[in-house]
């Protein structure tokens, strides 16, 4: 395309030939804002993946840590005398 517009009334029997191009080009560019939204949004579902993962972890770290800094005493009444309870 030589980028001139054409002289007027000569460029009807190019209208049909400009508009198959330009619908090839809108076309071409829609499948590449596409095919950039699919990348964006697995990005994105990665993302909320990992992050997910690391705050389960930081959880279980938390438990973990809190069972440590706060133990728990089981007291256990002594056993006299083989077994028996003492009254």
């Amino acid at each position: 395309m030589s980028g001139r517009l054409p002289a007027a009334g000569g460029g009807k029997d190019r209208v049909p030939e400009l508009s198959a191009m330009l619908t090839e080009r809108f076309a071409a560019a829609g499948e590449q804002i596409l095919a950039g939204l699919e990348e964006t949004l697995l990005e994105s579902e990665e993302r909320v993946e990992r992050t997910e993962r690391s705050q389960r972890e930081i959880c279980r770290q938390r438990r973990l840590l809190d069972a440590a800094m706060q133990p728990v005493v089981r007291l256990h009444r002594a056993v006299a005398g083989g077994g028996r309870s003492v009254n």
